[in-house]
């Protein structure tokens, strides 16, 4: 996509006459801008051999006005008539020095429209004209969050006010076990960069800029570093006093054949409960014929050491645990050769691919190409059984392979030849439809996969069938009303499926979220439904908002949705929408209460022991479905404590359900026959403790 970037100031100028519209007119032209000062809706412009894009805004600054400037034109319009109205005022954190210059995008499809708005110019923007399509709009000041808006400007759009959100601040003290403050700390962000260092008193502050990371690693030489998760941090955040005592040092010999006598990378990362990924602590180039490495300072803990070669399989992982002692290890390089094959049927994988392979601990994770004849490998250091996601035209599957260390290591992966095939289409014309969709989702024994399958131009799909298990798909268009067949693939089937998704169209039911303020709940994840994947984790579907706040739901004659809107601030909101004959015509409006207060809860067993479990919860007398409570939660694992922010006040009745292998389906619209521990939470945090049985 061509970015076209239009780097001016918007100008507020006097107007002399009122009855004459004046503002200033940016055009973009081999890759320098023109501003000038117009009068009038039809302006002259020096003609070009291609086509350039333009912005225009009033005198006052409180309208803007984006296009396109047709190759060789002499005039540019300034109709407004012909543009879609997008309707906003930007606001931001007066403790962060709001109002600021900010920076405006939109993108849409075939061209991006990039310009500042100038601080005097900011409070007082209050619409923007566009040309009818699709954008990504996004708004981004210093000490503030990006805001990013999804319009569907075809017709005009009311934003309301966006307020720029404070990047997160974090404080705290860091001192040694006896409580004296250390200064010259380092506090490091996951990619190696220092966000700031302590000062004398053991104190910092600092402003995490984007992307916010999830963590970080506090580090002073002759004292264990600390790794500091950062859950869901926002505004101001005091993390404490934190307390670094003696670090222990980690040694290792590598033993290499003199083959493999070339400069390596040695990575070493942490393993936390809290990810499924280790996370990065330090890493060290090793020289060529250099085979010692430490890592001092490091505190009790697991760990994963990765050692990186210059070829794509060249990685060796192996995990250790540090205790109260110093540790030395030996790391031994042992390379063999992978012989890898794709075969479909009989015949190989023709057309190309690519395996992406994961190591033990997910500690490293390389892209391995397939050639056109299916064949992949190369020198290889990692022993063991690997996982990997075969990617190709037909399919993309999870394989594991054999055990793998032997010299020559054979990986041949052969699936069967059986294909699901149909189109998509509109039910009464029998033509194809515009930008359909084809979810997949197949379930075979304990594993499942989600995928979007492509579609061709003519509505046609095709899938390669190549595990057993149950094939569940979605199609979807807009305007149309969702259609979803299942089928069921036995091992020895060999025989083609066609299923075809004639879609019918059916009523359109806009629903508007809004906040209590009248503000809109703007690209905010909207869910319906319990998938049928037999672990009940995931929703059945799931939406996001606009910028508006809309979601347009495409609905049989009187079919009946339950939705539950997750703004990205907290809270929930619930919404039953019901289609009639008056749907098109009338937005159904949704209030979505403002978060008001906290929930932390202590699972224990009859005998007040402490009991990893779920939880269940009706709200206002409402049973809340499962993937929406996860969501909330984020807990996918069991947990003796689980703590929830930012929840709506109200009426919440829980139950807490031990839950073994994720069968939450199991909880699918059911509650405990005992009775519930009732809370009724207004502000603050709240502190319960539930006792936890089974669900009969």
């Amino acid at each position: 996509m061509p970015l076209l970037v239009l780097l001016f100031t918007l100008v507020a100028l006097q107007a002399d006459d009122a009855n004459v519209e004046k503002g200033t007119l940016c055009v973009l032209h081999k890759n320098d801008q023109e501003c000038t000062a117009t009068e009038g809706l039809t302006v002259p412009v020096v003609p070009a051999e291609t086509s350039r894009a333009f912005a225009w805004a009033s005198a006052d600054g409180s309208r803007l006005l984006l296009g396109t400037i047709a190759a060789k034109a002499s005039t540019v319009s300034l109709d407004e008539k012909s543009r879609s109205k997008v309707t906003l005022a930007i606001a931001g954190d007066r403790k962060r020095g709001w109002p600021l210059d900010a920076r405006l995008t939109f993108a849409a499809k075939e061209q991006e429209w990039v310009f500042p708005l100038s601080t005097k110019v900011v409070p007082k923007l209050r619409s923007i004209r566009v040309p009818p399509a699709s954008y990504l709009m996004t708004i981004a000041a210093e000490h503030h969050l990006v805001a990013k808006r999804t319009l569907n400007a075809k017709k005009d759009i009311a934003l309301g006010e966006i307020a720029l959100k404070p990047l997160p601040l974090i404080s705290g003290l860091v001192v040694s076990m006896k409580d004296e403050p250390i200064a010259g700390v380092q506090i490091v962000r996951p990619d190696g960069k220092i966000q700031t260092t302590t000062n004398e008193q053991g104190q910092f502050r600092t402003e995490l800029a984007e992307p916010i990371p999830d963590e970080v690693v506090v580090t002073q030489a002759h004292f264990a570093s600390v790794l500091l998760p950062l859950v869901n941090v926002s505004g101001e955040a005091d993390l404490g006093t934190i307390h670094l005592g003696t670090g222990f040092k980690l040694t290792l010999r590598l033993v290499r054949p003199d083959v493999e006598n070339l400069p390596l990378r040695v990575r070493l990362l942490r393993e936390t409960p809290e990810k499924n990924e280790p996370s990065p602590i330090a890493q060290r180039e090793l020289p060529e014929r250099d085979d010692q490495i430490s890592f001092p300072d490091l505190s009790a803990g697991k760990y994963v050491v990765v050692i990186e070669g210059k070829e794509t399989l060249q990685r060796l992982s192996k995990e250790f645990e540090m205790k109260d002692t110093d540790r030395e290890e030996e790391i031994r390089i042992a390379p063999f050769r992978l012989d890898g094959s794709v075969r479909i049927g009989e015949e190989p994988l023709r057309g190309g691919g690519n395996l992406d392979l994961r190591g033990p601990a997910h500690a490293w994770r390389v892209n391995v190409s397939i050639d056109d004849s299916g064949r992949f490998g190369g020198s290889m250091w990692q022993h063991g059984i690997l996982i990997g996601f075969l990617n190709a035209a037909d399919t993309n599957e999870l394989v594991f392979s054999p055990q793998l260390g032997t010299d020559p290591s054979a990986w041949d992966i052969q699936f069967h030849r059986r294909y699901i095939r149909g189109r998509i289409f509109d039910e009464e014309t029998n033509q194809s439809v515009e930008q359909p969709s084809l979810k997949l989702q197949v379930v075979s024994g304990d594993s499942q996969s989600n995928s979007v399958l492509p579609i061709e131009p003519d509505g046609r799909y095709s899938i390669l069938a190549v595990r057993a298990g149950t094939y569940e798909l979605r199609a979807e268009a807009p305007e149309h009303v969702p259609a979803k067949a299942t089928v069921s693939v036995a091992a020895e089937d060999s025989t083609d499926r066609q299923i075809d998704f004639p879609l019918a169209r059916g009523f359109q039911q806009v629903v508007e979220f809004v906040w209590p303020s009248g503000q809109p709940v703007a690209d905010a994840p909207v869910l319906e439904g319990i998938a049928s994947d037999g672990y009940g984790i995931n929703a059945e579907r799931t939406y996001t908002t606009d910028g508006a706040g809309r979601l347009t739901l495409n609905l049989r004659r009187g079919e009946v949705k339950t939705i539950y809107i997750l703004p990205r601030d907290g809270s929930f909101g619930i919404a039953h929408v019901v289609a009639t004959e008056s749907s098109d015509a009338n937005p159904l409006r949704l209030i979505v209460p403002a978060p008001a207060g906290a929930l932390r809860a202590e699972m224990r067993d009859a005998d007040d022991k402490p009991l990893p479990a779920m939880l269940i919860f009706r709200f206002n007398g409402e049973l809340i479905p499962q993937p929406v409570i996860l969501h909330l939660t984020g807990q996918y694992e069991n947990s003796p404590t689980l703590r929830v922010l930012n929840l709506p006040a109200g009426a919440y009745e829980i139950w807490a359900v031990p839950v073994v292998n994720y069968a939450f389906a199991a909880l699918a619209g059911r509650v405990p026959s005992r009775a519930p521990l009732r809370v009724g939470l207004t502000m603050g945090e709240q502190s319960v403790t539930v006792v936890a049985g089974p669900l009969n």
